[in-house]
C-alpha cells in the first residue's frame, strides 16, 4: 500500500540510507522482498522448473540469504530499479545453488539448479522465456499483475472506510474500461443510483485506481523521471496478457 510506513522504506529510500543504519536497511528489504514474494515465487518456478513447493524452499532460502547477508549495505544506486535488483539477485543465488551443489557432490535436499545446464541436443533446460520474449518476463508479468492487484486493494479499503463497499464490489468489474450491453445500467438498479450517477462513480474509481498504481510504481524506482516509463511497461505487461 502506499501508505506514510512505507514512504520511509521504498527503493530510493534504502539506497539513500546506505550502510549508516543496519536495522532501517533491512526492515526496508523485508518490506521490499514481501511486497515482491509472490512474483519471486514465480520466477522460481520459471527459472528452476520446479514444483510450487520447491519454488517455496527456494524463496524462503533466499530471502534468509537477503536478510542474512544484508545486500543492500554496498548498493550501486546506478542499478536502478529493484525489480531488476532482484533479478539480478536471483540469478546469483541460483548459480550459488548449483555450485555448492557441485562442489559436495551429492544433493541433500532440493535438486541442483543450473542456469547454463542443456539437454542432449544443447537446448537449454532452465530457459522461461518464449521466442519472442526477454528473459525474465515472468517476474515481469508478476510484477505487473501484482501492482495492479495491491493497487485494488488500496482502493478497495478507502471504498470500505468511505462506506462505499458495495459500490466498489459493483464497479470493479468496470475498472478496467466501460461495460458493454447496458453493464452500468444494470449496476445502477442494483446499487438505487441513476446512471449517470453510476457512469461519474466508475470514472473517480478508475481515476483513484490510475493513482494508487502510479504510487505503487513510484516505490520501486530510484530516479523521479524512471516511474513514467515503468507505468508505460506496466501497461504494455498487461495489455499483453490473455
Amino acid at each position: 500500500m502506499a501508505n506514510d510506513f512505507f514512504d520511509q522504506t521504498k527503493w530510493s529510500t534504502v539506497l539513500r540510507a546506505g550502510a549508516d543504519d543496519t536495522q532501517v536497511r533491512l526492515a526496508a528489504l523485508e518490506r521490499l522482498l514481501t511486497r515482491y514474494r509472490r512474483p519471486i515465487l514465480l520466477e522460481f518456478q520459471s527459472r528452476a522448473r520446479c514444483a510450487p513447493l520447491e519454488a517455496e524452499e527456494l524463496a524462503h532460502q533466499f530471502f534468509h540469504d537477503c536478510l542474512r547477508r544484508d545486500f543492500l549495505k554496498d548498493i550501486d544506486p546506478a542499478r536502478g530499479r529493484f525489480r531488476a535488483f532482484i533479478k539480478g539477485c536471483i540469478t546469483n543465488f541460483l548459480r550459488d545453488q548449483h555450485d555448492k551443489f557441485t562442489a559436495q557432490k551429492r544433493g541433500g535436499g532440493l535438486a541442483p539448479v543450473s542456469l547454463d545446464e542443456t539437454y542432449e541436443d544443447g537446448t537449454p533446460r532452465h530457459d522461461p522465456a518464449g521466442e519472442n520474449e526477454s528473459p525474465h518476463f515472468d517476474l515481469d508479468r508478476a510484477w505487473a499483475r501484482e501492482v495492479l492487484e495491491l493497487a485494488l486493494a488500496e482502493l478497495e479499503q478507502e471504498c470500505v472506510n468511505a462506506r462505499r463497499g458495495p459500490l466498489f464490489v459493483a464497479l470493479k468489474p468496470f475498472l478496467q474500461g466501460d461495460p458493454e450491453n447496458g453493464g452500468y445500467s444494470a449496476a445502477a438498479s442494483r446499487l438505487g443510483m441513476n446512471e449517470g450517477a453510476v457512469r461519474v462513480a466508475a470514472h473517480r474509481l478508475r481515476q483513484r485506481l490510475g493513482e494508487l498504481i502510479e504510487a505503487e510504481i513510484k516505490q520501486t524506482v530510484t530516479v523521479a523521471e524512471d516511474w513514467r516509463d515503468e507505468l508505460r511497461y506496466f501497461l504494455e505487461l498487461l495489455g499483453g496478457k490473455s
